[in-house]
């Protein structure tokens, strides 16, 4: 953060935070603190929970742009492999905007198949509930 208040002090053009924002708490916490700054990005905050900026949690809106997301990797890479550990990274942060997620997450992680993969993700969406405000919190 040193950097960036650094950065913000000398800088001759808008400057725009990115990191480590995953509430909308944060995010208001920190404009408050940089009333010269407007933008920020919420790349991760927003894998985490996808409503981090509005809407409402709704399961078949998220598995519609899972499967879209899939889809597009699929396009656009070579072999299930890849596409699968594009996906895994995704889930990294995703997995917390659900109750009771570890078994799932177990399975995520582990697999080595598309097919798997998308079981699970089915199952998590139809036996879990999201997490409206669900907060990033990186795993020990």
């Amino acid at each position: 953060m040193a950097a960036f208040e650094t950065t913000l002090l000398d800088a001759p053009w808008p400057v725009v935070y990115n990191g480590d924002l995953f509430s909308r708490d944060q995010i208001t916490d920190f404009l408050q603190a940089h009333p010269e700054i407007d933008t920020v990005m919420v790349g991760r905050g927003a894998i985490c929970n996808p409503w981090l900026l509005g809407g409402t949690p709704d399961k078949q809106v998220l598995q519609e742009f899972l499967d879209e997301l899939l889809e597009g990797y699929r396009a656009v890479m070579f072999g299930d492999g890849q596409v699968l550990c594009k996906l895994k990274g995704v889930w990294a942060y995703l997995f917390q905007s659900f109750t009771n997620y570890s078994r799932y997450q177990k399975i995520i992680r582990k697999t080595r198949s598309l097919s798997e993969y998308q079981s699970t993700v089915r199952s998590l969406l139809y036996n879990e509930d999201l997490i409206a405000d669900a907060v990033y919190q990186p795993e020990k």
